[in-house]
């Protein structure tokens, strides 16, 4: 599609073909379909949202959208573009994505092999929570533990697995009341993949009750919710009636986890500028009745007392959330801090 040169921004139409670069991987070109264009942002069939203000109106980028994380710069172009055609190899060819073996698994994921291999390759005497180089970028472990401030008597905990662009953890949470447990996957752009969570309490009288929610977002953006309930709890039933509430959403919104606050804060890229506030829509996860709902949230950045912080917002309430360079949350004012980060 050639591009239109006095709308920089012609070229993202519904349908499109489009290319993606990561920096991460300078000469993979990946081809994506833009999914749908609002005022504000780009959305592509990944899922990712990409600002129209992070259009380039100079350098080898020029007239693509380009957005930092962390240390890396991430493209979205046109496929005519001189920079993808400089960068691409091989062509696009067949709509499958280059540089991604098809037998990569979800979401085009490296092979535990492969991962394996490059594992072997870092660097000798790298502990645990160290970065390990795999396929040339950097996988982080953290592990963090949480103090509830609305609570004293709650404490969270969870081990989160950082890939370039994604991530996967596991958690849980212990309050006076119930024990909760939860694992959590999430694709390409930081996308959920899937969320599983698991409460186990007893009522006032000793009575034993349960709630077991499993939530996925398939390739199609189409969201999948099983959940289940034993004995008494005064509180709505677990899951949700209709999925297609969540046709907007590409996060989970697990209750009162700030493990969850991650995704969104990465891919609108708070941690590297001054960020307009961005509507996103969540598949939020009540606690501890597991009953999902659509949640519409705005995350912006800003700097506060000289600290960079994702300014988050919801019909409920608004809050700077302190974030480390992982984008891991370690302050949520009236909710948790972080009283044990490791890994950095």
């Amino acid at each position: 599609m050639a591009r239109d040169r006095t709308d920089l921004l012609g070229w993202a139409q519904p349908g499109a073909r489009v290319a993606f670069v990561d920096d991460a991987r300078p000469d993979v070109v990946e081809e994506r379909t833009v999914a749908r264009v609002t005022r504000s942002q780009v959305v592509t069939d990944d899922g990712a949202h990409w600002r129209r203000q992070s259009l380039q109106r100079s350098g080898p980028w020029a007239g693509a959208l380009r957005v930092l994380s962390g240390i890396r710069g991430k493209s979205l172009a046109p496929l005519d573009h001189p920079e993808v055609a400089r960068r691409r190899t091989p062509p696009l060819s067949g709509g499958v994505r280059p540089g991604v073996s098809t037998d990569a698994g979800p979401a085009g994921r490296t092979p535990p092999a492969s991962r394996e291999t490059a594992a072997g390759e870092a660097t000798a005497g790298a502990t645990a929570g160290a970065a390990t180089a795999v396929d040339g970028t950097r996988t982080r472990t953290r592990r963090v533990v949480w103090v509830g401030e609305d609570d004293p008597h709650r404490v969270d905990t969870a081990v989160l697995t950082l890939d370039a662009d994604s991530l996967r953890g596991s958690g849980t949470s212990r309050t006076d009341a119930y024990a909760l447990s939860w694992t959590l996957v999430t694709g390409p752009g930081w996308v959920t993949r899937r969320l599983d969570v698991a409460v186990r309490g007893l009522t006032p009288q000793g009575a034993p009750w349960s709630r077991d929610l499993v939530l996925e977002r398939g390739d199609d953006g189409r969201w999948r919710c099983d959940a289940s309930a034993a004995g008494t709890l005064d509180a709505p039933p677990p899951g949700l009636p209709d999925p297609a509430v969540l046709d907007d959403a590409v996060d989970c919104d697990l209750g009162l986890c700030p493990a969850t606050n991650t995704m969104p804060a990465l891919r609108v890229g708070v941690l590297d500028a001054d960020v307009a506030p961005t509507d996103l829509v969540m598949a939020w996860v009540e606690v501890p009745s597991l009953r999902v709902a659509a949640d519409r949230q705005t995350y912006a950045g800003a700097v506060v007392d000289g600290r960079r912080v994702a300014r988050y917002a919801s019909d409920r309430y608004t809050v700077d959330l302190t974030l480390d360079a992982d984008g891991v949350v370690t302050r949520y004012p009236g909710l948790a801090r972080a009283v044990d980060v490791s890994g950095a």
